[in-house]
């Protein structure tokens, strides 16, 4: 088994800081967030091609490697917002940068959130058709995505967590059931959540 480290424990350090410390600690995987308002790995940063390299650079000279690429606050705006609203596109289009990065860095994993329009959706009583009724919404949502995904070359990996739509193990299934099992779409069971 591989220990993956999200590198976000030290987001008050440099990359470079922050790389030596896993690497004290024995950590050789990595996981990078790029969010748009992340301290460590601002997405706008390295959205830039010499950052990027550098970042590839400090990871090769360690002798590191990246596990999976982070966009949890960013793509939490995807399903939070109106379908087709521009804060609901600008959420997608950070997300679609992530997994530019991320094909870019040759990291086939990006993990994050989904978010819920409706946040009493993931609290199923007394009220069950809550859930059913965003369901369409939330597949005309993710399918574009996941075909960009697709064509990068990139998986998504959604965390299930409180207050996302799929939140547990009966949504989760249901979710993957309506994206039709697309191999893009996958998730990424963090203990903490559970």
């Amino acid at each position: 088994m591989e220990l993956c480290l999200n590198l976000a424990v030290f987001a008050d350090r440099s990359i470079s800081a922050a790389l030596d410390q896993a690497i004290s600690a024995g950590i050789s995987t990595v996981e990078l967030n790029f969010e748009s308002q992340d301290r460590l790995t601002p997405l706008a940063l390295f959205s830039e091609p010499k950052q990027l390299e550098a970042l590839r650079a400090a990871i090769r000279t360690r002798g590191m490697r990246i596990g999976a690429i982070g966009n949890h606050t960013d793509s939490q705006g995807i399903c939070d917002h109106e379908p087709r609203s521009a804060e609901q596109s600008q959420s997608v289009e950070r997300l679609l940068s992530v997994a530019r990065i991320a094909a870019e860095l040759e990291v086939d994993l990006v993990i994050g959130f989904t978010g819920s329009r409706n946040q009493a959706a993931w609290f199923p009583w007394p009220n069950v058709e809550v859930w059913d009724n965003l369901l369409p919404s939330f597949v005309e949502t993710w399918m574009p995505i996941l075909d960009e995904f697709q064509r990068l070359g990139v998986r998504f990996a959604h965390e299930p967590h409180p207050l996302q739509f799929a939140y547990d193990i009966e949504t989760c299934k249901r979710v993957d059931h309506a994206l039709e099992h697309r191999k893009q779409w996958g998730y990424n069971l963090d203990t903490g959540n559970m």
